[in-house]
């Protein structure tokens, strides 16, 4: 069923005020078709949405929201060393990561905990502790809402070399409104090899006395990083890292360490570029941002890079995504001010 003049405001971990035009729940195909002839009718467009859990609702979206309820587990292929399986869009994405370990499916095991359903991971490219599920995704099911498919609904396929997959970022991001993933397909392997070069998760293997990890202990030491780190969406509305880390090149690195020593960094080489990533988070806090609060939102007093709404807590409802966007654009200015770096937003502003 379609629904009108939706209150979305509990459709986002940011939980801001929002009401959307429309909103459809996608369980299969024909919900797809369903919703694209109701769109074409009213000349609404199109906004895929799972759990909201890396975007940022304006205070009206002027679209119909499909709500990816696409759900499924289904192994296509296997050999000696690797498994393939195909993802439905809806399922929850750490309860997918729970189930592979549970079948000694290994990759994703650095991913634990992170919010939202399988189809938002191709999105956003997603990462965390060293791992990108880039590396683990063979293709990426789709429909291209661009082509009004009123008659003639087909799903798409990309593979994993044509989604253009980089730093957060994919080909699903930059035409999210049109490409609608369906399902993914994942190539985990059956011989299971650590990822632990991560800094604050090495740190955390290395004080479990765990010398050989597997892959449960490396599951359980990222849920305990990120517990201890991230605050709950569900008990204090945030939408995760708020900003990206900066990219910088070797030469901006060097200028930067003459005035700031003990910046961190890390180096990152893959087949495109070979650059150096700075912690946005040491950024935010080296310029007093770390507890700061502004009205209702404030970036966590525990982690620097989660900037959370706070005006639940405090008994009242009021903020927007333009006193959030405001709050964040408070902090871009001041670290370009202070390092000449830019920070990027990371959840996506949909209006």
């Amino acid at each position: 069923m379609i629904y009108r003049d939706v209150d979305m405001t509990n459709s986002s971990t940011l939980r801001l005020i929002s009401t959307a035009a429309a909103k459809l729940t996608i369980h299969t195909i024909s919900d797809i078709q369903d919703a694209i002839n109701f769109c074409h009718e009213k000349n609404l467009p199109m906004m895929p949405l799972g759990d909201g859990s890396n975007v940022i609702l304006s205070s009206t979206v002027n679209a119909c929201i499909l709500d990816m309820a696409m759900l499924g587990i289904d192994v296509i292929n296997e050999n000696s060393t690797n498994i393939w399986v195909r993802v439905g869009a809806g399922e929850n994405w750490h309860e997918w990561v729970t189930h592979a370990l549970s079948k000694n499916w290994f990759g994703l095991e650095n991913l634990a905990l992170i919010p939202g359903r399988v189809g938002a991971a191709p999105i956003q490219n997603i990462g965390a502790y060293g791992i990108e599920v880039a590396s683990y995704i063979d293709s990426v099911e789709y429909v291209d809402l661009s082509r009004n498919h009123v008659t003639d609904l087909s799903v798409l396929q990309l593979k994993s070399d044509e989604c253009q997959f980089s730093y957060r970022n994919s080909i699903f991001k930059q035409h999210r409104s049109n490409r609608l993933i369906t399902s993914v397909t994942f190539c985990l392997d059956k011989v299971f090899t650590p990822h632990t070069d991560y800094p604050s998760l090495r740190q955390r293997i290395v004080a479990l006395d765990v010398p050989n990890p597997h892959a449960v202990d490396i599951f359980q030491a990222v849920i305990n990083l990120r517990e201890k780190k991230l605050p709950d969406p569900k008990l204090l509305p945030n939408a995760g890292s708020f900003f990206k880390n900066v990219q910088i090149n070797p030469a901006t690195l060097e200028r930067l360490l003459e005035k700031y020593p003990s910046l961190p960094f890390y180096e990152v080489n893959d087949d495109q570029s070979a650059c150096v990533k700075l912690p946005a988070a040491w950024l935010i806090e080296y310029c007093g941002f770390k507890g700061q609060q502004i009205g209702s939102l404030a970036m966590h007093a525990n982690q620097a890079l989660v900037l959370i709404n706070k005006g639940l807590d405090e008994g009242f409802q009021n903020n927007t995504a333009e006193k959030v966007l405001a709050f964040a654009d408070t902090i871009i200015r001041s670290v370009r001010q202070e390092f000449d770096l830019t920070l990027d937003i990371e959840p996506q502003f949909i209006e």
